[in-house]
């Protein structure tokens, strides 16, 4: 049993660090920008980088859900489907960059389309490799995934720091290193012809499985408007430059979800596979509390870093007194979204993604209801405001459904609630505690 417990931990720590890596490209990305584009164009990157995530959702139809699902099963059929998904976001990217073109819009937003598609190709081929349990290799592939780009870009500025550098040139330079990414993660093992796939003949196909994938995208753009469409308001009602605030000190806080990555590529795959024991409240119950505890003091290590930056190194280049706040609130809506993250594998694993796309759709439009009003009064403070009630409703709102649905065990739910709700009240009290300080240096 010690054995069995001692793997999954080593299997958690790479994944989890592996999703780390792979996710700190996204959050290198807008830093590293910060010293090649004006701060206007910041806004802009940032308001396309948060386009892309929803749009590899779309271009996808949803298929990860099929490759992770399969994968458990049969690696070789979640090869196959992840090629079958990859296709339709190519030839979907281009359909929308043709219908496009003829609109008065910037050409830069076609770039973001295909940045949209190969994002959502790695993203399959991810599942793929989680699904053959090659952690090693998945960790190599996410290292390549981020280092090229954000360490090629760093490079370059740090070796030629009076280049000329617009938004347009930006983009093409990062979508040529990625499409080097999206084929090293296709071709690196030899793919089978469906038809000589040793499996049924009603699951070998993309489209068979697109009526429990396409729900997903309905929930996929709900979550979207939760992670990301407050840059659109911030910049639609603030303007471009306090977007680019807001945006940097987002990136600082969104260095915790890469513990959200790893649990979203470790918990689905160990939750269907030990289904009884995480129904017990107990296992939830110490998961949960060893998790915030950790949580708590990474975020602790953060603050730090975010000082250390802000009187000595200057990485970030542009800061405002308000940061330290917006980064406690978005990580404690983050300690939230990392319980929703263990509930909501129980609704996969009963295929109700129906009403997971119905929770999320709700949750969506209360975030709209209450963002734009808070923007209004608190400007970037009241955008990340928005996005913690979101996210605790969220929660609230997939555990009430995972317990009833998957008829879970529920013995332990107030102590989990009082455990996340302690550690997000401490990552806000530190923040404004920060701000504070610096508000009366500025």
């Amino acid at each position: 049993m010690a054995s069995i417990t001692s793997f999954r931990n080593s299997q958690f720590l790479i994944y989890g660090l592996a999703a780390g890596i792979s996710r700190a490209g996204g959050l290198l990305a807008i830093p590293v920008a910060a010293h090649a584009l004006s701060l206007n164009e910041i806004g802009i990157y940032a308001m396309g980088i948060a386009l892309v995530q929803v749009l590899a959702q779309f271009l996808s139809l949803g298929g990860g859900a099929a490759v992770a699902r399969e994968g458990a099963a049969n690696t070789l059929l979640a090869r196959s489907l992840a090629l079958q998904f990859s296709l339709a976001a190519l030839m979907l990217a281009a359909l929308i960059s043709v219908a496009i073109i003829v609109l008065p819009v910037n050409n830069y937003w076609i770039l973001f389309i295909f940045l949209a598609a190969h994002e959502a190709i790695q993203q399959l081929f991810q599942l793929v490799l989680r699904a053959e349990n090659r952690p090693l290799v998945f960790l190599i592939f996410a290292v390549v995934k981020t280092f090229l780009w954000v360490g090629f870009a760093s490079l370059v500025l740090y070796f030629r720091p009076n280049s000329a550098w617009d938004l347009d040139t930006w983009l093409v330079v990062q979508l040529g290193v990625y499409s080097i990414v999206t084929l090293a993660f296709v071709c690196h093992r030899p793919l089978k012809k469906v038809g000589k796939l040793p499996v049924a003949p009603e699951v070998r196909w993309a489209y068979q499985h697109l009526p429990y994938c396409l729900p997903l995208i309905v929930h996929g753009l709900a979550q979207w408007a939760l992670n990301s469409s407050d840059r659109f308001v911030v910049g639609w009602m603030t303007g471009n430059e306090k977007l680019a605030i807001y945006s940097l000190a987002y990136t600082v806080a969104s260095v915790m979800s890469v513990l959200l990555s790893g649990l979203g590529l470790y918990l689905p795959h160990e939750i269907m596979k030990n289904m009884t024991e995480w129904s017990s409240a107990l296992t939830r119950y110490k998961f949960i509390k060893k998790f915030v505890l950790s949580y708590v003091v990474i975020v602790i290590f953060l603050y730090a870093a975010f000082l250390l930056d802000y009187k000595y190194i200057g990485a970030l280049k542009y800061y405002h007194y308000s940061m330290p706040l917006i980064i406690g609130i978005v990580v404690a809506a983050l300690l939230y979204l990392s319980v929703y993250q263990i509930y909501v594998c129980f609704l996969f694993a009963t295929k109700a993604t129906m009403k997971l796309s119905k929770i999320t759709l709700l949750v969506s439009l209360f975030y709209f209801l209450i963002l734009v009003p808070l923007v209004y009064l608190l400007e970037s403070v009241g955008a990340a405001l928005a996005t913690l009630l979101a996210y605790i409703y969220y929660m609230y709102a997939v555990r009430n459904a995972a317990v009833k649905i998957c008829s879970l065990d529920s013995k332990l739910l107030s102590s989990e609630t009082r455990a996340t709700f302690y550690g997000a009240v401490f990552c806000i009290l530190v923040g404004l505690a920060l701000s504070s300080l610096l508000m009366t240096r500025s």
